[in-house]
């Protein structure tokens, strides 16, 4: 098995899945893809699926320079931040929006 997916496995305490992710081929470019129902079909109790879906969700292309178990931003460091009073202006328009219903 691809020793990537190994070391992320034991990095989150679920190196007991190794031999099942070995078995069906899981390697680090398939990772990102697995979904619930392919966890389920591995044969993962649901408490390690979700954290394995909440792991596999911080992985990204740009991950794979990085080591098991980094993590990726959502946010692009060149993305400026909202300034506090506009984000203060769009939940003062949520607001308005709500109170009209």
């Amino acid at each position: 098995m691809n020793d990537r997916v190994s070391a992320w496995l034991d990095s989150l305490g679920l190196g007991t899945y190794r031999e099942a992710f070995q078995r069906n081929a899981i390697t680090w470019d398939v990772l990102p893809e697995l979904k619930e129902s392919d966890l389920e079909a591995l044969g993962v109790l649901l408490g390690h699926r979700k954290t394995l879906l909440r792991a596999i969700a911080q992985l990204s292309p740009s991950a794979e320079g990085r080591g098991p178990g980094s993590v990726s931003i959502a946010v692009s460091p060149d993305t400026p931040p909202v300034p506090p009073e506009r984000e203060h202006a769009e939940r003062e328009d949520v607001k308005k929006s709500v109170e009209i219903f």
